[in-house]
This record gives C-alpha cells, structure tokens and sequence, in this order.
C-alpha cells in the first residue's frame, strides 16, 4: 500500500501553469483520476483496520458499515450517516480528499526540510476564504452558497520540484495521508459507535447501489447530522477516535496538521464556510483534545493498563429523525 501511494505521490508533483498575459494560475494535478481511486482506497483501508479494533459487540452492531464517497469538489465535508438501504456509513468527499492530499505533503514537506508549508497552506486559503467569503444572509447556510475556495489546490511555485520528489518527503507523506483520512474516519466512525445514530437495517450485503452517494442521501444525512453534531458530542468523539486511531497503529500527527489547516480556515472574520465546519465547531479546542488523548493513550500504554470504556453523552438519534 505504501508503494503505491508513495507512487501516485511521485506522479502528482504539480506542474506550474501560466496564463497567456502571464499570471500564475494554481497548480494542476496531473493524475487526479489515479489519485482520487488510491485516496478512496486509502479511506476504505482506514476504516477496515479501525473496526478491526471494535470489539465484538460494536462489530456485530455495525456489521456491513462502509465508506460513502460524495463526488462534490467543492463543499469539504466528512459525516457519519445511514445510506437509503439502512446501512452505517462514514461519508467523505472528493474536495476532503484533495485537501487531505495536500496537506500530507506539506506536513511531510516540513518534517524533512524544516519548512513551513502546512502554516503557509493554511494562510493561503484562509487569504482565499477572505476574498471568496458570501455576503452575509439571515438564512441558513446552502450548498449553493459555498464558493468552495477552502480545497483550492496550492499556488504555483508552492512546493520545491526537487524536494516533491525526495524519496524521504514522500515516504513520510504516505504515512501521513493515511493519517489525516484515519483520523477523520475515525472521528466519524466513533459517532457511530457511541450509539448516537442509530441506522434501521444493517447488513453485511454490499449493494450494487452502494456504491453512489445520492443527492437525496447526502440531503438526508446533513438533516440528521446537523442534529447530531453538537459540540460536546464532536469532542468527545475527537478523544475516543484519537486512542482507536492509536489501537490501529497511526499516529495523531496527520490529523493535527489536517486540524490546523481547517482552524486557520475556521479562524478567518467572514470565511466562506464550508458543511464540514458546520458541522464541526471550535477546531483549535478539538486540537487540545487529540493531543491530550493521545497523550493519555500513551500514559496507559506505557503502564501496561487497560484504557477506560467511552460512554455516549445524550440518547441517540434515530435516522429518521
């Protein structure tokens, strides 16, 4: 697996582009087909060796859960959810899965070269949400209302052609890819094994129609998330999911740089927003939670004890409501 990811890394170093009058346009993949299938694939991979680690009962609860890919490209999202057959899911989709991308190899960028691109990442697109963010609304937040600049690739220029392609940055940018989509599946996931969804026909059958994440599926799936998505509910699933993220042998640094990127977004007076953040409040408190956790998980590994059972904090949700 690493091979392959440390490949389409190879292969996704960005080409610098330039407009006929000559200004700089952003970097462009030039294997994003390629690309996007390792990603998925990484994200299933993610959310196998973390129910691996359930135990008997949660697996037998979740039985047949499974990664739902949205085909959005703009709007970063990532939730626990039922799908159309009754089926647990964890969503993500595409444009997290490209900002993902880019954050693993800036966060490898910097561990290799003592550079400082996760943080000049995370100014360049908060600098984008300032310029791109709505016109305020009374309303609530749309879909069609989210200009999408939070996933914009990094502009030209941005990584150093020779350092994108030292063996060593890429080696470690694997790592911490699988890191940044382990730890937000294992957030997810974690919703889902607290007992605060509840989905009405779970089976170990692979639908041929599961395989699409519907426009009526993902309507559905924020109605009921953005009851189950309260604060107190997504901290704890940050301390629950960071020890089982530790259990399946990760470690918290991918997803640190992931929530460092999203504060800066998150910090910005008037940022265009995104369902993600709707979702998902007070990202510089979430950080301080998976570092304190991992911190204990440590602690406890270090003197051999077993780690405390998690409790749901308020009575689940059923999927149609």
């Amino acid at each position: 697996m690493l091979k392959k990811i440390v490949l389409v890394a190879r292969v996704a170093v960005l080409l610098a582009v330039a407009s006929a009058d000559g200004v700089a346009h952003a970097q462009v993949d030039p294997a994003p087909a390629a690309a996007l299938a390792i990603a998925r694939r990484t994200a299933t991979e993610a959310l196998s060796a973390l129910v691996a680690r359930l135990s008997t009962d949660d697996k037998r609860k979740l039985v047949g859960i499974y990664v739902a890919f949205d085909e959005s490209a703009t709007d970063m999202n990532a939730l626990a959810a039922c799908d159309d057959d009754g089926d647990y899911v964890v969503v993500v989709n595409d444009a997290f899965l490209r900002l993902a991308r880019t954050v693993a190899a800036a966060q490898a960028t910097d561990e290799i070269f003592g550079t400082h691109k996760v943080d000049e990442y995370a100014a360049f697109l908060a600098g984008s949400q300032a310029q791109g963010a709505r016109a305020a609304s009374t309303g609530p937040l749309r879909a069609s209302e989210l200009v999408g600049v939070s996933t914009l690739p990094p502009p030209v220029g941005f990584f150093d052609a020779s350092q994108a392609r030292a063996p060593a940055k890429l080696a470690i940018e694997a790592v911490r890819f699988r890191e940044v989509l382990g730890a937000v599946v294992a957030h997810e996931l974690t919703h889902l094994v607290l007992g605060e969804l509840v989905c009405p026909n779970p089976t170990a059958t692979h639908e041929r129609g599961d395989d699409v994440w519907t426009r009526e599926e993902r309507e559905h799936a924020l109605t009921v998330a953005l009851k189950l998505y309260a604060p107190l509910r997504v901290l704890l699933a940050d301390g629950v999911a960071t020890s089982g993220l530790l259990d399946a042998g990760m470690t918290e640094q991918g997803g640190l740089a992931w929530l460092s990127v999203v504060d800066r977004i998150e910090s910005t007076p008037g940022h265009a927003g995104s369902t993600y953040l709707a979702l998902h409040h007070d990202t510089a408190v979430r950080a301080q939670v998976v570092r304190a956790a991992a911190d204990q998980w440590r602690r406890v590994h270090a003197a051999a004890g077993p780690a405390p059972a998690a409790k749901a904090v308020s009575p689940p949700l059923s999927a149609d409501r």
